[in-house]
C-alpha cells in the first residue's frame, strides 16, 4: 500500500471535507504539501461561510427568544447551534492555527 501523507475525510454529521495529515506537511514532497495546503484552504473557507450561515440563524433565534417567543423548541434549537458554532470554531483552529476571531479577554 502506498504511504500516503494525508486523506480527505467526510464529516457527516457538518457536512464537511477534512484533510487529515498522515505526518506534518512540511515532511510531504512539495506537490502533496501544496495539495494539503489547498484543501486545508478549500475547509477553511466552506467552515467560514457555514460559520455565517449559523450565526446568522442563532442571531434569528435569540431575537425570538428575547422577543418573548422562549418555547423549549427555540432553546434546544439555539443550544444546537451554539455547538455547531463550536465545533466550526474549533476545526477551524485544528486547520489554520489562529483563531477565526480573536479571543475577548
Amino acid at each position: 500500500m502506498e504511504n500516503v501523507p494525508f486523506t480527505l475525510v467526510h464529516d457527516e454529521e457538518l457536512d464537511l471535507v477534512l484533510p487529515v495529515a498522515q505526518i506534518p506537511p512540511e515532511r510531504m514532497p512539495p506537490a502533496a504539501r501544496n495539495a494539503y495546503y489547498a484543501a486545508v484552504e478549500r475547509a477553511s473557507a466552506a467552515i467560514r461561510d457555514r460559520l455565517r450561515q449559523k450565526e446568522a440563524r442563532f442571531s434569528e433565534l435569540f431575537a425570538r427568544i428575547s422577543g418573548g417567543e422562549a418555547d423549549l423548541e427555540l432553546w434546544e434549537a439555539a443550544g444546537n447551534l451554539t455547538r455547531e458554532i463550536e465545533r466550526l470554531n474549533v476545526l477551524y483552529y485544528q486547520l489554520q492555527g489562529e483563531h477565526l476571531t480573536p479571543p475577548r479577554c
